[in-house]
């Protein structure tokens, strides 16, 4: 792919059984200009290999393997670091999103000019067979902004 507008950076570290939803809701966006970085931290499950497994299939992932476990800090630097999108996300393994969230904020970034869009979204998840629900915020950064915080 060339010129991808938006780079989804996720973090993985033993998440095996939500990693498949992660990846899913990534790949049924509707929005194409983009890039999943994917960096694994050492897992010591089958995250690895869920992740090869995908990109196999879908040349707009890409894997970073951690030769050691370094943190979920280290692991979004490290996904930053070969991040090609204009956009930079963050999103953690464990969690998806709406298949039409790039497709409807990145608009709103471009029209209004912003350095970094946070919003809001509902999540639903079955704890111990209870429906918990609670908000999770997520920004979407513009790149060259991201970089400038990164080097102060």
């Amino acid at each position: 792919m060339t010129n991808p507008k938006i780079s989804v950076i996720v973090p993985v570290y033993n998440v095996a059984e939500f990693l498949p939803d992660c990846l899913d809701s990534l790949l049924s966006q509707n929005f194409d200009a983009m890039e999943i970085i994917c960096v694994d931290d050492k897992s010591t499950d089958n995250s690895l290999e869920i992740l090869e497994d995908y990109a196999s299939k879908d040349k707009c992932i890409r894997v970073i393997k951690h030769e050691q476990n370094r943190g979920l800090g280290e692991a979004r630097n490290s996904g930053l670091k070969v991040a090609t999108g204009e956009y930079i996300h963050f999103l953690d393994s464990d969690d998806w999103i709406d298949n039409s969230v790039y497709e409807k904020l990145i608009p709103i970034i471009e029209e209004n000019k912003l350095g970094f869009l946070s919003f809001t979204l509902k999540k639903m998840m079955n704890f111990q067979k209870n429906l918990l629900r609670f908000l999770l915020g997520i920004i979407i950064f513009v790149k060259k902004y991201l970089i400038l915080w990164k080097t102060l």
